[in-house]
């Protein structure tokens, strides 16, 4: 497999890179495969993550219900707030729209069966 990016090409080449690479042969093989190609610095995060949120909060409520905000990287009237029963509900919110690459078309409050927040963006 290629390097995406020159950081990673020396993380690659660092006792912690070739270990997690799978030794000094993997990592030939990887150089082999990045040859001659122009790499960034850095690869771009919101590629890796495949949603649009920068981060999330949330907040846990005395009576075992969660409520859980998904802070859009650049627009707040994206944001996602939705409010759900349990920690599963929570958890469940989490995947649906930040696991799997959900990206902004697919999240949608109460994707998890939670409640939209009155004047959450969407």
């Amino acid at each position: 497999m290629p390097f995406v990016s020159e950081a990673e090409r020396r993380w690659g080449h660092t006792k912690e890179g070739e270990k997690a690479l799978g030794g000094p042969a993997a990592v030939h093989e990887w150089d082999e495969a990045t040859k001659g190609k122009d790499l960034p610095e850095r690869k771009n995060m919101k590629d890796k993550r495949g949603h649009p949120y920068s981060h999330t909060t949330t907040h846990h409520h005395k009576d075992g219900s969660n409520t859980s905000k998904h802070h859009h990287e650049s627009d707040p009237a994206k944001d996602l707030e939705y409010a759900v029963p349990d920690h599963e509900g929570m958890m469940a919110g989490m995947e649906s729209n930040l696991g799997g690459g959900a990206g902004e078309a697919e999240a949608a409050p109460g994707a998890a069966g939670g409640a939209p927040m009155p004047g959450a963006g969407a």
